[in-house]
């Protein structure tokens, strides 16, 4: 049964993902005129203050009167409204728990977007040794995929009219996995669990 309420979560948060990021739809990219208008309008100069991580933005949003349970005391995860936040993290670094809908983790295919991971379980993970040779098959990582993705936002970069930019974001800015980001923008949690951040500005640590 607990097997079962994390593989449902997976499985509605895939859906939410694909949905989000427009996964299957082809795209024809941006101008570079346009690209560096869009890039000039998100870069931040400077590093904004007050930076949280993915799971301090996820309890506030989420309220410590709003969590709900299953029978095994595991939450289960509520829609929430929009709140302006300053998120700090790093691209990547954890498993990839929907490797069905983005197998371009942690990046998404033809769109402005990315996966930011709350930097402390980053480094736990580091720690406890477990590794393996990029793209290989790993059962460690996929029966645990589904806890760490409560560790995990999704930081999109939208158009004037609320689109997300159809554009690798690594062509919208300077920017590589492991790399540590600030971003600024509105956060909310989707039905399914998935934290969604609609980015303002993005600031690159050096």
């Amino acid at each position: 049964m607990l097997r079962l309420t994390y593989l449902l979560a997976l499985v509605v948060g895939a859906l939410s993902v694909a949905a989000l990021t427009g996964c299957g739809q082809s795209s024809a990219g941006i101008d570079p005129e346009q690209l560096a208008k869009h890039r000039a309008r998100l870069t931040l100069s400077e590093e904004p203050d007050a930076a949280q991580v993915v799971p301090e933005v996820r309890d506030a949003l989420l309220g410590s009167d709003d969590h709900k349970e299953d029978d095994h005391g595991h939450e289960i995860p509520q829609a929430t409204e929009p709140r302006e936040v300053v998120l700090v993290g790093q691209i990547g670094g954890l498993s990839n728990p929907w490797k069905e809908t983005q197998p371009d983790f942690p990046f998404a295919r033809n769109q402005a977007a990315f996966f930011l991971a709350d930097p402390m379980a980053v480094v736990e993970n580091e720690e406890s040794g477990h590794a393996h040779a990029p793209g290989e098959e790993c059962a460690f990582c996929a029966a645990h995929a589904a806890d760490r993705s409560a560790m995990l936002a999704m930081v999109r970069f939208l158009d004037e009219n609320g689109k997300v930019l159809q554009t690798d974001v690594r062509q919208l800015f300077d920017v590589k996995e492991n790399d540590t980001v600030v971003i600024q923008g509105t956060a909310r949690v989707i039905e399914g669990g998935m934290m969604v951040v609609d980015a303002t500005g993005l600031y690159i640590r050096e």
